[in-house]
């Protein structure tokens, strides 16, 4: 889930850019579909609480979240 998110933020970064990347090209560098990479975006639709808190999550839980 950090790792998902964490994703999510860099690529919003990237479409942010003015690189002119798109959700495709994320998929494609990322090997995934275009929309697996919308569904992971999503995450960012999270309440920025939320957000922080899944991000400061201490590494054991880290861990146990992403089995």
């Amino acid at each position: 889930m950090v790792e998902l998110l964490r994703k999510a933020i860099e690529w919003q970064k990237l479409l942010e850019s003015e690189n002119r990347t798109s959700k495709a090209d994320i998929a494609r560098s990322e090997g995934l579909s275009r929309a697996r990479v919308t569904q992971i975006m999503y995450l960012l639709n999270l309440t920025p609480e939320i957000q922080k808190h899944i991000l400061s999550m201490p590494e054991a839980t880290k861990a146990a979240l992403s089995i």
